[in-house]
């Protein structure tokens, strides 16, 4: 790529990255097309033969950076988060979301995922960073939070494992610290909404780690008590999306102890259920069971 086509590539993604921050649904979403492009273009194999993918990477890593921050912070949301703030900056009750807003997610979820194959320490830091601000309060608000564990649920399986597993755990701390630290039942209700989402993305780790994963099924039971409309659906929902993909982990942790103490106290865990949350519940349990080995006849 010669001189004045560099300096072309870059003038005009300074153009696309300052249009990206442009609060217009339909320039967004153009802009989050464009980059989806560029991700599968810089990541192609066939690009990449003739050395131009890694010349306009080379080029454009400081956009790329720039890009990871814009969005994260402006990630759509996932179908499974039922928590919103309404128009008058209540927090509310969301069962369905609309198309355009799945596609939106659907869209921006695979651009992340190319931009954290392209630099998956840069995607790291970013995160961790906008995170420390989460916890300092610095730039503490319902849509920061919200954007940051959107992005990073909808990274699972982009990390390599080693990774994942170091940064998961750090994560999720900083999660549950900000449940005990944060007042009000409000923010209480938007931090649960995203540990219950980000756990439910990252199954690998999950079966990988049967000790955390008892102490995150346990969180759900806590927030299944949780009266703020949405937590009680969202954690028997996470708690199916988790049985059933870790039911076997669940029922070898301990050769079933684990499984057989949720059994004998159950009308404790599900004493705030309504009879659809009961439903979802026993239906999780139910993957749980499943696996079960039958009894020996003696």
């Amino acid at each position: 790529i010669r001189t004045h086509g560099r300096a072309a590539i870059t003038q005009a993604h300074d153009v696309l990255l300052g249009m990206t921050h442009v609060e217009n649904a339909d320039i967004f979403k153009t802009c989050v097309d464009y980059w989806w492009f560029l991700g599968d273009y810089l990541l192609s194999p066939r690009h990449g033969q003739h050395g131009t993918a890694s010349q306009v990477k080379a080029m454009l890593t400081e956009h790329l950076a720039a890009l990871r921050v814009v969005l994260i912070k402006k990630m759509a949301k996932p179908e499974e988060i039922i928590i919103v703030e309404d128009e008058s900056g209540e927090l509310t009750k969301e069962v369905m979301t609309d198309v355009a807003t799945v596609l939106l997610y659907t869209q921006m979820r695979e651009t992340l995922i190319f931009l954290t194959h392209l630099d998956q320490r840069s995607m790291e830091a970013i995160l961790m960073n906008l995170m420390a601000k989460q916890l300092d309060l610095s730039e503490w608000s319902w849509a920061n939070l919200n954007g940051i564990c959107w992005a990073y649920g909808a990274m699972s399986g982009a990390l390599a494992q080693d990774m994942e597993k170091t940064f998961f755990v750090r994560f999720i701390r900083d999660l549950l610290t900000l449940v005990v630290n944060m007042k009000g039942k409000d923010n209480r209700a938007v931090i649960a909404s995203n540990v219950m989402y980000v756990v439910g993305q990252y199954p690998r780790f999950l079966c990988a780690h049967p000790r955390f994963l008892r102490t995150v099924v346990n969180k759900l039971f806590e927030f299944m008590k949780e009266p703020f409309p949405g937590v009680m659906d969202m954690a028997v929902d996470t708690l199916l999306k988790i049985n059933k993909n870790c039911a076997h982990v669940l029922w070898a942790e301990q050769c079933g102890v684990f499984a057989n103490e949720i059994l004998n106290t159950i009308d404790s865990i599900t004493s705030e259920l309504s009879q659809g949350q009961l439903h979802t519940f026993y239906q999780a349990m139910g993957y749980v069971i499943a696996v079960a080995p039958e009894p020996q006849e003696h």
